[in-house]
C-alpha cells in the first residue's frame, strides 16, 4: 500500500515515536556583497563561497525545527537557530540530537604565532546537545566546548565522539551543565574509528585491520 506523500518543513533528522514529533533541518541561502574573500569570511567565519566576478559571498543558514505529526498534517511547534553555522556531524537518538561544530575565525583580526599569521579564533567549536523534543520546546540543553570532531554513536544521553586524541564518551543527562566525561581512549592503529557500538558499560570500536577495542564507561 502506498502511503500519501507529506510535505515536510526541511530534511528529517529524527522521529520520536512516543510523541509523534519530528526534528528537521531547514535551509536558507543568503548572499552578501563582498569586495574580497577576507570580507566574505569576516561575515560567515569561513563557511561560505566567494565569487570574484560578482563580488558576492554566499552561505547557507540552517535552522532546526520541532514538528508535530498528526497523520498527514505537520505543524511546526518550535524553531531553533544554532549559535554557529559551521556544523560538522549530527546524530539523533531518543530525546537528544547531537551536533558538532567547527571553530569559527575572524579573518580581519590576525595574530602571529611561531612566525605564522593566524586568524583570531572567535568560537572554539565543540558540540551542542539538543533536547526538549518530548517537552515540546527544542533547545540546547548543554554544550561541550573544544575537541569534538564528529559524533560516532549515541545511546540515550550517552554520546561517543571522535576527537583529536581518539575516542571520548560523554554523559549529557544534566541540563545547563557541560557534558560529563565517562570514558576516553587513544585507539590502536591509526587512532580513530568510524564504527562504534555503545552498550550500557562500554563502547566497542571497530579499528580495521587492528581488530576491536573496547572502552569502558564509568558512570
Amino acid at each position: 500500500t502506498r502511503l500519501p506523500a507529506v510535505n515536510t518543513p526541511g530534511s528529517v533528522i529524527s522521529l520520536d515515536a512516543p510523541t509523534s514529533r519530528l526534528v528537521t533541518a531547514d535551509y536558507t541561502k543568503i548572499t552578501y556583497p563582498a569586495s574580497d574573500y577576507a570580507s566574505c569570511a569576516a561575515v560567515t567565519g569561513g563557511d561560505s563561497r566567494y565569487v570574484t566576478s560578482k563580488e558576492t559571498c554566499t552561505t547557507v543558514a540552517r535552522t532546526f525545527k520541532l514538528v508535530d505529526a498528526d497523520g498527514t498534517k505537520l505543524t511546526v511547534r518550535s524553531t531553533l537557530a544554532p549559535p554557529s553555522q559551521r556544523m560538522g556531524g549530527l546524530l539523533a537518538t531518543d530525546d537528544r540530537v547531537y551536533v558538532t561544530h567547527y571553530p569559527k575565525y575572524d579573518y580581519t583580526s590576525v595574530r602571529t604565532s611561531d612566525g605564522m599569521s593566524m586568524p583570531r579564533v572567535v568560537d572554539e567549536g565543540g558540540m551542542w546537545t539538543l533536547g526538549g523534543v518530548r517537552d515540546g520546546q527544542l533547545r540546547i540543553v548543554n554544550e561541550l566546548v573544544g575537541d569534538s570532531k564528529w559524533p560516532l554513536a549515541a545511546r540515550g544521553t550517552t554520546i561517543a565522539l571522535y576527537t583529536e586524541s581518539g575516542l571520548a564518551l560523554y554523559d549529557t543527562t544534566a541540563e545547563a551543565s557541560p557534558p560529563r566525561l565517562v570514558g576516553e581512549a587513544k585507539l590502536r592503529g591509526w587512532g580513530y574509528t568510524s564504527h562504534v557500538l555503545l552498550e550500557d558499560d562500554r563502547a566497542v570500536c571497530a579499528i580495521g585491520e587492528h581488530g576491536i577495542q573496547a572502552v569502558a564507561l564509568t558512570r
